[in-house]
């Protein structure tokens, strides 16, 4: 603000138009101000404080976090100021009432939590967790999908020798995958080639590989060989029937980690030259069927649906049952389809069932994760995770350096 000196003359007007002082100038400006002690100067503005944005948040969170950590009887150290903040934790903080009753449903609280932790050898009950269905509009169909699952230059060159070996007559029988007692041959690896079905020793491979990969104590999952879930289903056959090897895959998997505190007991199912996966879900209670082909009203599951359920069912009571002391009710598991991704050949089944095993759970929407354009690099991804996996105690360099032997044999 600028004061100018009051004028002497009675009439502002006239005085005015006699003495006026053009201060448009910046020399103007210099020569009034000059020598006056009655004008207020810009330079004489002081700063009586600063205030930051980021401090003000800073501030403003620490405040938030204690209100909530009284609330929840986890007070911090730090001072607090009751008037800093005007809002209803602090007004239930500062009631003498308020916080007695938080801290009676509180030490409530902790009596349950302490109870049910004590009982650690009993069976902690689960809500069944539903079965997630897919949405109307998965993804938005005029946006062009990214590949999900890339590979590299290297890896299709290894995956092309793997292929060129096991098609060879001399070199396919050669052992290309051993994790412990689970092994197979170079013509077994390349069924994993384009439009190949794959090969029943492959799949042994692979569960010996997620088995490895993961304890079934860590991931609450049990894998079991095909002929395992072929026999459940042919359980009322005479002629096939063999509970023995029913009996042996629930002992052994039982030494590993016991049946009944698992969350998934996976059963592939190889009929009519089309792979598919049979899941009981524990937890969930549900029987989960898993095919990339065929759906809950087709002809092929109708025949096997009840069948499959039914001999599981009085397997599970014959040989699991004595062992736990208790009877699941598997009267009331639900059957279940989920909605999967679609297999658009007659071949692609087998990829189809390796993913499942890795990725199903009832609230995934696999149908969103991949599909039939992603099968050739889960091909390719496979081959080279499988064969090069640090558990595989085969020589790798007859995979690597096969183009070197072939240009030197050339």
């Amino acid at each position: 603000m600028v004061a100018l000196p009051p004028s002497n003359n009675s009439n502002p007007v006239q005085s005015s138009n006699k003495n006026h002082v053009d201060l448009t100038s910046p020399e103007a400006l210099n020569e009034f101000f000059n020598g006056r002690d009655d004008v207020v100067g810009i330079d004489e503005v002081q700063i009586v404080g600063t205030s930051i944005f980021i401090d003000r948040c800073v501030n403003f969170t620490k405040k938030t976090n204690e209100a909530y950590n009284q609330l929840n009887k986890l007070a911090s150290s730090s001072s607090f100021s009751l008037g800093a903040v005007n809002s209803p934790e602090v007004l239930i903080i500062s009631d003498p009432d308020c916080v007695a009753k938080l801290k009676a449903a509180h030490q409530h609280n902790i009596s349950i939590t302490s109870k049910v932790s004590d009982c650690s050898t009993s069976t902690i009950q689960h809500v069944p967790r539903r079965i997630v269905g897919a949405a109307r509009f998965n993804s938005d169909p005029y946006v062009q999908q990214m590949n999900r699952f890339p590979v590299t230059l290297q890896e299709r060159k290894h995956y092309f020798a793997m292929n060129r070996i096991g098609k060879d007559d001399v070199l396919c029988k050669y052992e290309a995958i051993r994790y412990d007692r689970a092994f197979c041959s170079y013509r077994s690896l390349a069924s994993l080639c384009p439009n190949g079905h794959i090969d029943n020793f492959l799949l042994l491979c692979f569960y010996r590989y997620l088995f490895n990969k993961c304890h079934p104590s860590k991931s609450k999952k049990h894998f079991f060989f095909s002929y395992v879930g072929e026999s459940i289903l042919n359980n009322n056959n005479p002629d096939t029937r063999n509970p023995t090897i029913v009996r042996n895959a629930f002992e052994g998997a039982c030494s590993a980690y016991l049946l009944w505190r698992s969350n998934f007991l996976y059963f592939p199912i190889g009929l009519e030259k089309h792979w598919f996966w049979f899941v009981v879900c524990l937890r969930d209670k549900a029987f989960v069927f898993l095919d990339s082909a065929y759906g809950e009203n087709s002809m092929y599951h109708k025949a096997i649906r009840n069948e499959m359920v039914n001999n599981f069912t009085s397997l599970w009571h014959e040989f699991v049952t004595p062992m736990m002391n208790r009877r699941i009710a598997f009267e009331s598991f639900d059957v279940l389809y989920p909605a999967v991704p679609t297999q658009d050949n007659c071949d692609d089944g087998g990829v189809f069932t390796f993913k499942f095993m890795e990725i199903f759970t009832p609230g995934t929407q696999m149908a969103n994760l991949f599909s039939s354009a992603d099968i050739l690099n889960l091909r390719i991804r496979y081959a080279n995770e499988m064969f090069f996996s640090p558990l595989n105690s085969c020589d790798k360099s007859f995979v690597t350096d096969f183009f070197l032997h072939e240009d030197n044999a050339n």
